[in-house]
């Protein structure tokens, strides 16, 4: 493979990113995330377990102020700049913190 410029992020302002196993997040300092990728287990946080081939943003965290983010291989764990903790992807194990396995 070569590096590739992801023509759809140009501009979005893009200051971190992560990745799982089969998925893309990608988030900028003006409340923009951005997910592609597999959804398998709904690891995409669209609602949804559908793939996506280009970046698409995840609407439900447009009203939040994102302090770090950080991927495992199936999940995503989000800490708000206030403290909120907000998980999605797969729940095997608990590792969402949910108290429970489902997939969110």
């Amino acid at each position: 493979g070569r590096p590739t410029v992801v023509e759809s992020l140009k501009g979005k302002a893009i200051t971190r990113v992560c990745a799982g196993d089969g998925f893309s997040i990608f988030a900028s300092d003006n409340g923009i995330v951005m997910t592609c990728g597999e959804g398998t287990t709904g690891c995409l946080g669209h609602g949804d377990w559908n793939t996506s081939v280009k970046p698409k943003l995840i609407e439900r965290l447009l009203a939040v102020d994102v302090g770090a983010i950080s991927c495992g291989s199936q999940h995503v764990v989000v800490v708000a700049a206030e403290g909120a903790v907000m998980t999605w992807g797969c729940g095997e194990g608990g590792r969402l913190g949910t108290g429970q396995e489902d997939d969110l």
